[in-house]
């Protein structure tokens, strides 16, 4: 799941075709923590493609949004 978080935050268009799986990414989406910058970018990319599960709640607000680190 770092590798996912690193990638997602500081990686290149490369990086993200090589190493993130969009399946995969949905399915750890709940145990995530990005910064809210990543994550509303991130949830709307996959908002956009229909592939955000119905239960997950957007960004705004939700502890994994909180920068790495924070306390809930």
């Amino acid at each position: 799941m770092y590798v996912y978080q690193l990638v997602m935050t500081e990686g290149a268009e490369d990086d993200l075709r090589r190493y993130i799986d969009v399946a995969h990414l949905v399915e750890m989406w709940d145990e995530m923590w990005l910064s809210p910058r990543v994550c509303e970018r991130w949830h709307r990319w996959l908002r956009d493609r229909d592939l955000t599960p119905s239960s997950l709640p957007p960004c705004e607000g939700a502890w994994r949004c909180q920068r790495i680190g924070e306390e809930t």
